[in-house]
């Protein structure tokens, strides 16, 4: 037994050398504080690098040398050392190299924030909760190496979306100075940790009904049945067996109540927006903003709008009723209250063409728009407009322009929400 571990150590050494070479940073290269940590864990979320995601974790080459060769040699250190030396293969999963979990977890939050409707490409970092972890009964003696291990939730919030978002993290190692490691485990769209454990739970609900019915679920990480993971308070877990029948019922009203809170929620949801600017006739500048919103339709398809737009020297974007027909024509109609005019275009490869006619004189323009990026703060402030109805009123405008009436014409003051987009 003892020659058959030297030879799996020269194994294990010799493949963790060969994966050394890619992964190797200089100190100056590493994060030094858990925040920074975090910061990179988010930067490769945000790109789907798992090159340089699997470069934050330390290699089983360097655990193991600082288990045989560790600086500090007082006996309270070599006792608890020569228990870890015993078990090698705890220190392989730290290792994406031999740990084969690690990599295959990051995708899978990866793409089910995606699917969840998360935008990474305008995330920020809002907080985290970390919690130190215990050492189980292989790793001890592990806190000689890493001072520091934590776990817990990092929450962002995307900008685009409006939405804040929960990822659970595990395996932040301190390692003489510099900080290693934050293998991801899930994520949710939740706000606190309460919301985000009832959410997981749901889920593993779910997928337990699954297996039931023979259908094996994609990758995913269950939190109760993995070393060095979280672990949820099984003891406040409530089922329905073991509930009186007065709190049965009121978890069943509840069940009820949060049901049709979701199908609001799915009528309301925006899918998905896109800014465009233009010109009328060549001459007069348009910008429009709208939003596709899923409702009860299929799934990632919008059967409703939500758009403003202005021209001219309107300070105020004016509402706007959308439809599209079968054959893909849309039309744009002001707000019935203030009824200006309407737009009849057609959209391809990102450009909206057509006509603009005033309802009141039948004169019309030709519409030539295209889509523009806007930064997330920009398209927080046309949300706002939208959804605090920060548009024009009857009383801002001159229904013969489709302008905002002067100062000279009115005594009402600028209404809130005028911005420069």
């Amino acid at each position: 037994m003892k020659y058959f571990s030297i030879f799996l150590l020269a194994v294990l050494l010799s493949g963790s050398a060969g994966a050394k070479g890619h992964r190797h940073k200089h100190d100056n290269d590493l994060p030094k504080t858990e925040d920074e940590l975090t910061m990179r864990i988010l930067n490769c979320l945000q790109s789907k690098d798992s090159l340089t995601y699997s470069t934050l974790f330390p290699t089983f080459d360097t655990l193991w040398k600082l288990t045989i060769h560790n600086p500090d040699s007082t006996p309270t250190t070599v006792l608890a050392l020569s228990k870890l030396k015993n078990h090698p293969h705890s220190l392989m999963g730290f290792d994406p190299y031999y740990n084969k979990d690690i990599l295959p977890r990051f995708y899978y939050v990866a793409q089910k924030g995606e699917d969840s409707g998360i935008h990474w490409n305008s995330i920020v970092f809002e907080r985290h909760e970390f919690e130190r972890q215990s050492l189980t009964r292989d790793l001890e003696g592990f806190d000689k190496i890493a001072t520091d291990r934590y776990q817990g939730y990092i929450f962002v919030r995307d900008m685009l979306g409006r939405s804040t978002y929960c990822i659970t993290v595990t395996n932040m190692l301190k390692i003489q100075g510099y900080w290693y490691g934050g293998e991801v485990l899930n994520i949710f769209e939740a706000s606190t940790i309460d919301e985000y454990l009832a959410k997981q739970e749901e889920e593993r609900a779910y997928f337990a009904k699954m297996k039931e019915f023979g259908i094996t679920p994609g990758y995913q990480t269950d939190t109760t049945h993995r070393k060095h993971v979280i672990q949820t308070d099984t003891d406040t877990t409530v089922t329905m067996a073991t509930t009186k029948p007065a709190v049965q019922g009121a978890a069943k009203n509840l069940k009820v109540a949060v049901e049709d809170d979701d199908k609001q929620k799915t009528r309301l949801e925006v899918i998905d927006r896109k800014y465009y600017e233009g010109r009328f006739d060549n001459e007069i500048p348009v910008k429009l903003y709208i939003r596709y919103m899923r409702g009860e339709c299929p799934p990632q398809q919008a059967c409703y709008w939500d758009a403003i737009y202005k021209f001219g020297d309107q300070e105020l974007y004016v509402k706007l009723d959308v439809t599209k027909s079968a054959d893909g024509k849309w039309e744009m109609d002001d707000d019935p209250k203030i009824a200006v005019g309407s737009m009849e275009l057609t959209l391809k490869d990102k450009v909206y063409t057509g006509t603009w006619s005033n309802n009141k004189n039948q004169t019309g323009y030709d519409v030539y728009m295209t889509q523009k990026d806007l930064p997330p703060r920009d398209i927080e402030a046309l949300d706002n407009i939208i959804e605090k109805g920060l548009w024009a009123k009857p009383e801002d405008m001159d229904k013969s322009t489709g302008r905002k009436k002067k100062k000279a014409e009115t005594d009402d003051e600028p209404a809130e929400g005028d911005d420069g987009y």
